[in-house]
Parts: structure tokens; C-alpha cells; sequence
């Protein structure tokens, strides 16, 4: 049985030159995982494996709502019965099958696959086969301008490894909503007495992370002592004396003073880079490091440690780790706040986690 539905394909829409705004794309992004949701869950699990912007049709707008989402033309549909009855072959349109299809392969997060690939395609206007590709993933973020927790996750959704891709449809659509932009930008409240500074809006965050803490009573009562004991070689004649103690004593408290208000680490993301480097007065100094913001892996909360070793010869080694921040951006780690509180840095994590989508892994 075949119904006429009065709707135009997303193809048509791109190739007419209408654009899709983020909140439409995960509006589309909903609405398709739903009916793949129905699907999936019938007995056995269908697979439609020909997912593409031809091949699902948009109504016309209604109030708030972008339209009436169709998906439709379900020639390649494969169950999964079908599929273990040993019958193999490969369907689908280059650029949006992933790898395990081109092997006549087809699983239910293989549909996953093709509606990323769909969205990447309303996000950048190319087809994702036009995109640029590193080890057979789609490098679209330099194409679009999607806020980083949307942009991460069209990334997992179009993993070419099974294993780092979403499950299953409701995995996906859990990980879509969860990101609330309420919640994702909400600063929550900072520890007591913190010096650690924050800001972040939808497409970049900051965090200034002061140097190792530096208590300026502490410094004051040095400096007092320190100009006692100058005082008193001055009035036993040695003056030279006097200078020796002084200057580096009174010379350390003014560096260690200026670091402590007027030196930082900062750590910037946002949708193309992460960086990491010290500033003077917002000034970078000395080595900075940097990557692409799309190859961060994971967020890692160290908490202080240590351990005892014992060899042979009954020599004893100490092992220390100090409490921090890690981000793993590829192979390389990108660490800060070995001198904070654990308030300071649970908070930290937290935003972190909130912003790039990202969960939190303690060790």
C-alpha cells in the first residue's frame, strides 16, 4: 500500500537554499530517532540502511514545530532475521553507509550512522562524501558552526568503529537531551574563597586557574621578620650583611605577590581548538599548547594518592599523585589545578563535564 504525502524531501529544501538552524537540526535529530525507535523495536528489529536527506520528507511548518518528519523508501529494508538467515548484500548511498555496511553488514546502530551523516549534511550544506576524512571519520566541525556539545555528539553518532558508537536509539536520544542549554550553561555556584575564574556562553568556555596558592599574611610576616634582622645588622655596622638577607628574602614575597594576583593558567575550548597557557595581565608567556577541540577523549579527576613500593632489596619508593584536572586531547594530556582545592576542582569538572558533553572519570 503506498500514500501520497504532500511534502518536499530534505534534498529538495537544501538544493531550494533553505538553511537549518542548530535548534531545527536537533529537532530533526529528535524526530528521526523516534521513528528509527519504533522501528528498532519491532520483532524482529527492522533496519531501513538507505537513511539520506532524498529519503526523508519534511511537511510544512506549524507554529514552533519545523514540520511533520516522513521517512521514507524502505527498498533496502533488511530485518534481522533476514540478516542471520545468511543472505548478504550491500545497499545503501556513499556518504552516508558506514564502514560495516560496505561488507553487507547492517546493524541496528548502522541506521545511527546515516542519520549523523544526514544532520552533518543540514549542518554544512556538503554532502559528507565532499567533507575531508581522517581515518574514515567526517571532519565536519571547520564546516559548521554548531555549539560543541551538539558537534560531539553527530561525532559519536558517526563513528566508523561500532564499538564507539552509540548502541542503540536510546542511548542516542539520551545523550541528545541531556545537554539542556539551561543546564549546559548555568555556572553553578563557586567554592568558598576560590580565586578560580569561569566564563562560557554556548560556543567557547574559559577557565582561569591562579598559580600555587600564596598566603600574603604569610608573605607579610617574612618580609616583617626579614626587615628585624636587617635592622638589627645595621645597628651592629654590617650593613652588607643587611643587603644579602634583605634582597632575596624581600624579593621573593614581591614576585610570589605579583604571581599570586597577576599570573594564570588558562584553559580556552571552543568549537575548533583547546588551548592551554600562562598570562600575564591576559597576556600569554612562555610555551602554549593547543589542539583541535574535536579530539578530546576524555575528562579525567585525580584525587591525591600515594603508594609504597618495595623491590628485592628491600628499598622503599614512594609513589605520589597530587589531586588535578586531566583532558585527553588525542594521545596528549592537557592538566591543570594540581595546587586547588578539591571543591575548587570537583566544580571544575563538573563544568567541564556539563559543557563538552563529556562524563567525569575518577582516579
Amino acid at each position: 500500500m503506498q500514500t501520497y504525502i504532500n511534502a518536499r524531501s530534505l534534498e529538495d529544501h537544501l538544493k531550494a537554499g533553505r538553511s537549518f538552524s542548530h535548534a531545527e537540526i536537533k529537532q530533526l535529530a529528535t524526530d528521526l530517532l523516534e521513528i528509527l525507535d519504533y522501528l528498532h523495536r519491532q520483532t524482529p528489529s527492522v533496519i531501513h540502511r538507505d537513511i539520506k536527506p532524498s529519503n526523508i520528507l519534511l511537511g510544512n511548518r506549524s507554529g514552533n514545530c519545523i514540520g511533520q518528519i516522513y521517512l521514507v523508501d524502505f527498498g533496502s529494508v533488511q530485518t534481522l532475521a533476514a540478516r542471520e538467515g545468511g543472505t548478504i548484500t550491500v545497499v545503501g548511498t556513499y556518504g552516508y553507509m558506514p564502514p560495516e555496511q560496505f561488507g553487507g553488514r547492517s546493524v541496528p546502530a548502522s541506521d545511527l550512522y546515516s542519520v549523523g551523516a544526514t544532520l552533518i549534511y543540514l549542518a554544512t550544506g556538503q554532502h559528507p562524501a565532499d567533507l575531508p576524512q581522517t581515518d574514515l571519520r567526517i571532519e565536519f566541525e571547520q564546516a559548521s558552526q554548531l555549539p560543541i556539545s551538539l558537534s560531539r555528539w553527530l561525532r559519536q553518532m558517526t563513528e566508523p568503529s561500532l564499538n564507539r558508537r552509540f548502541a542503540s536509539v536510546s542511548i542516542a536520544l539520551q545523550a541528545l537531551e541531556e545537554p539542556a542549554n539551561e543546564l549546559a550553561l548555568a555556572i553553578r555556584p563557586r567554592p568558598l574563597g576560590s580565586r578560580v575564574g569561569f566564563n562560557k556562553s554556548a560556543n567557547e568556555i574559559n577557565v582561569f586557574v591562579p598559580p600555587e596558592h600564596f598566603d600574603l599574611n604569610e608573605g607579610l610576616a617574612v618580609t616583617g621578620a626579614s626587615s628585624i634582622i636587617c635592622l638589627v645588622m645595621l645597628l651592629l655596622g654590617v650593613p652588607q650583611l643587611a643587603l644579602l638577607i634583605a634582597t632575596p628574602v624581600m624579593g621573593y614575597v614581591a614576585l610570589k605577590a605579583f604571581a599570586h594576583f597577576y599570573v594564570r593558567t588558562r584553559l580556552h575550548i571552543d568549537q575548533q581548538k583547546i588551548s592551554l597557557a600562562q598570562e600575564i595581565f591576559g597576556v600569554k608567556v612562555g610555551r602554549c599548547r593547543s589542539g583541535k577541540s574535536q579530539d578530546i577523549r576524555k575528562l579525567v579527576r585525580s584525587c591525591a594518592y600515594y603508594e609504597v613500593e618495595e623491590d628485592l632489596m628491600k628499598l622503599r619508593r614512594i609513589n605520589v599523585q597530587k589531586s588535578g584536572i586531566t583532558l585527553w586531547v588525542g594521545s596528549k594530556k592537557y592538566e591543570l589545578g594540581q595546587f586547588l582545592s578539591d571543591a575548587e576542582l570537583d566544580w571544575i569538572a563538573q563544568e567541564l563535564s556539563h559543557w563538552l558533553n563529556l562524563p567525569i572519570t575518577r582516579q
